[in-house]
């Protein structure tokens, strides 16, 4: 049996130091600069509210080499974001100034934090790194991490409801609402999952937002429609609208609000379906499903086309937007019909990217001034290598940077302004598709 090339040791949380050479942020030996690229970039804060809710996970082994000139300090090489989380909720101060608040009232909370972890220490960071290769380099034929499967991940979900049955229903929708963009992940810890059950248990409610069964998430209506409501269940649930406090009957009458006011779903489907399935549910019941010979119905494509519908922002996309004109032009360029009035959706359109890529950039450090597309290419060079996000998501704002003669681009989408050539819908329909994800990137960092 080969001998460990590490020992196990118990250090002094002070005596742990954040690693420059981390490939999760920029190389730097500054460690206040080493918080803030983790903060911006890492998504430190839900997990220091997590450590503060739960500790450390019992499954997770940190792993450190010696300081380089600090005799009895460490390097922490697996494991900066824990470690990094720890520092905050000891000391808030060393946060971000836009984050210290944040981190400050977490630590209010007085969690039970180590003063000591305990460190699988390698001598040497070569000897550490065939093991951090290991971990995070993927399957690697099947030496590395597996990552389960979506049918293994519903089979673990399932078992966590089956243990919780008063509750699954909410925990189902949760999940599904951040899976699917409509609820950040990090807002997630504010929503009390009591209150969610307490509100679907209402046979309204679940009308209002489409649901089929007191226990199981299954809907009847189009999947587009159910987001939308859902979107505007989850918003009111965090401005604290839906609340813990409601009785029945307000509970009743909340779920009559949702359908006067246009968030209930309009249609309805013959058979239920699970929305978190990887499978399409089940087509309308109308005369497009049939054939004139009354054969069985052809099943339609669940997934609208993007060309399709009047509007360019799709239905269900909801994201959170702090400063007051970006959010009055996102509302102008998500209810305005296009069809209609295609040059104005265009004009919104630039400005509500201008606005996300030049906030974005002030507040990264990029440069915010100057030619629009220069500036959009710093904010896409800086997500691909701070946000983790597949390649995909930064490649169509690498083309509006480079590409003056794409349609997106901010000269092309300046021309329609001017009246120097005509906007198609259904071409700012697919690219608003493709830009989708870096917004949502850049307005969670600008937060």
């Amino acid at each position: 049996m080969a001998s460990r090339p590490f020992v196990q040791q118990a250090v002094v949380l002070s005596r742990l130091h954040l690693d420059s050479h981390n490939p999760r942020h920029d190389f730097t030996e500054d460690e206040p600069l080493i918080i803030e690229q983790l903060v911006r970039g890492e998504q430190i804060l839900p997990l220091a509210e997590d450590i503060c809710d739960r500790g450390l996970s019992p499954l997770e082994r940190l792993a450190a080499i010696p300081h380089p000139t600090l005799d009895g300090h460490f390097v922490m090489v697996e494991g900066n974001r824990r470690l990094c989380s720890l520092k905050l909720l000891r000391d808030p101060a060393k946060a971000p100034v836009a984050d210290r608040k944040a981190f400050k009232k977490l630590a209010e909370r007085k969690p039970a934090l180590p003063r000591s972890l305990e460190i699988a220490v390698f001598s040497n960071r070569s000897l550490a790194n065939q093991w951090i290769a290991l971990k995070h380099g993927g399957q690697q034929g099947g030496i590395g991490t597996k990552s389960w499967t979506s049918t293994q991940s519903s089979r673990f979900k399932n078992s966590l409801y089956n243990g919780a049955k008063p509750n699954s229903l909410a925990l189902a929708i949760l999940d599904y609402a951040v899976d699917g963009g409509i609820l950040p992940a990090e807002q997630r810890a504010r929503i009390a999952l009591t209150t969610v059950t307490r509100y679907l248990t209402n046979p309204v409610v679940r009308s209002a937002l489409g649901l089929t069964s007191p226990s199981e998430f299954l809907v009847n209506v189009e999947r587009s429609e159910f987001d939308l409501a859902l979107s505007r269940f989850i918003e009111d649930v965090l401005s604290g609208k839906v609340h813990s406090r409601s009785k029945a009957t307000e509970r009743a009458e909340y779920g009559r609000g949702l359908i006067a006011s246009g968030h209930s779903p309009s249609t309805t489907l013959p058979d239920s379906y699970s929305p978190s399935a990887p499978v399409a549910p089940p087509p309308k019941a109308d005369s497009e499903t049939t054939a004139s010979t009354g054969s069985n119905p052809t099943p339609r494509r669940n997934n609208r086309s993007p060309d399709l519908g009047t509007k360019v922002i799709r239905t269900g996309y909801a994201v959170h937007i702090s400063d007051h004109t970006t959010k009055r032009v996102f509302d102008e360029l998500r209810d305005i019909d296009a069809s209609k009035f295609t040059f104005a959706a265009a004009a919104l359109m630039r400005l509500f990217m201008e606005l996300v890529c030049r906030a974005y950039a002030k507040k990264c450090g990029l440069g915010d001034i100057g030619d629009l597309s220069a500036v959009i290419g710093r904010c896409a060079s800086h997500m691909e290598r701070t946000t983790g996000a597949r390649k995909s998501v930064f490649q169509i704002w690498r083309t509006l940077s480079s590409n003056a003669q794409h349609y997106l681009s901010p000269g092309t989408l300046g021309t329609y302004i001017h009246g120097g050539s005509t906007p198609v819908l259904t071409e700012l329909r697919r690219g608003w598709v493709d830009l989708e994800d870096g917004f949502t990137l850049m307005l969670d960092a600008i937060r």
